[in-house]
């Protein structure tokens, strides 16, 4: 509440508070109540979204080439809380590999860094240093490729 109402003067603009609950949690307090003054959340559930069909989904977009949308994005983000047949750390890191598979990079590696943000608490730690540091090799190829290619043209 107190950050809400920093914000609210930094930027003198409304200022609405949502709370994302992973799957294992099925309700929270969303109003509370201090006399003179209330405070109101918006409580989000992800055991409300089926995990299993979302990925199923979006692999099917992402394999076909098709351009994700921004729920999409939002869906592939918090996966690894929502409800799901696998534990929450095989699905952190099932959204990671399908994240690789984007063909946009820069939107691949903000997507990727999100979900290891979020799912920091449950994921491998080892799994998340090897798979930052191929996304981070596979950059600096393809700008010693670019940087080579543009020495070529200027060559002939």
């Amino acid at each position: 509440m107190q950050y809400d109402v920093s914000a609210y003067d930094k930027f003198q603009k409304p200022i609405r508070t949502v709370v994302i609950y992973g799957a294992n949690i099925a309700e929270a307090l969303e109003v509370k109540n201090y006399g003179s003054v209330t405070y109101e959340t918006k409580a989000v559930f992800m055991g409300d979204y089926d995990g299993d069909s979302i990925m199923q989904d979006l692999w099917a977009k992402v394999e076909s080439g098709e351009e994700l949308t921004e729920l999409d994005e939002l869906n592939l983000i918090f996966l690894p809380l929502m409800r799901s047949s696998v534990n929450r750390s095989e699905r952190a890191i099932e959204t990671v590999e399908l994240t690789k598979k984007i063909r946009d990079e820069d939107k691949q590696l903000r997507l990727m860094s999100t979900i290891i943000a979020i799912s920091d608490k449950f994921i491998d730690q080892e799994y998340i240093e090897k798979r930052m540091v191929v996304a981070s090799m596979a950059r600096v190829i393809r700008l010693a490729e670019e940087k080579a290619e543009r020495r070529t043209v200027n060559v002939w």
